[in-house]
């Protein structure tokens, strides 16, 4: 067994020259897999964890994208651009069991409690009659606070080789 002095657990670097790092994904959203137009409003994934959304809703047009099952915790629900609303457009997380919102983002970010285990579907939405181009979202959820944007990525596990690091799951 090869011993190991420090492990880094971190999103983005490894901290103090660790020989183990964690590469811990903050974001809990995959966001959707491919382009969708729903009334009138065309929703394009840009393949780098943000979406980008055009068009005039011809009707409320919303779409889901992403489902989990969220542990009681304390989140951060945020990537709506600024000047949404209820009237405009928002990220939105539903309670599937109880067919409710649970929390919302305008632009500002949106911490919310859960006190049990939850059933959640994200969405995106846009209100009817509204026009928006280029609208680019930055969909994350992630435990605790706020934090700046990460795109969704799998955890890994590498160790130190030299200046560098390789991920166990490299064959």
């Amino acid at each position: 067994m090869i011993p190991f002095n420090n492990i880094a657990v971190s999103s983005d670097k490894p901290e103090n020259g660790a020989d183990v790092w964690i590469k811990h994904c903050k974001n809990m959203v995959k966001t959707l897999p491919n382009t969708q137009t729903v009334n009138g409003i065309t929703f394009t994934n840009n393949g780098d964890g943000t979406i980008t959304v055009n068009g005039t809703a011809t009707a409320v047009a919303y779409i889901t994208i992403d489902k989990r099952n969220l542990q009681s915790n304390k989140y951060a629900l945020s990537g709506c651009p600024v000047g949404g609303g209820q009237d405009k457009y928002s990220i939105y997380m539903t309670d599937t069991g109880a067919w409710s919102n649970i929390a919302q983002d305008f632009g500002n970010g949106a911490n919310f409690n859960l006190d049990s285990l939850k059933n959640i579907e994200t969405r995106l939405r846009v209100a009817a009659g509204v026009t928006v181009n280029n609208l680019v979202f930055k969909p994350q959820l992630e435990i605790g606070e706020q934090t700046k944007f990460t795109p969704y990525f799998v955890d890994d596990i590498l160790i130190k080789e030299g200046n560098s690091y390789r991920s166990i799951f490299d064959n």
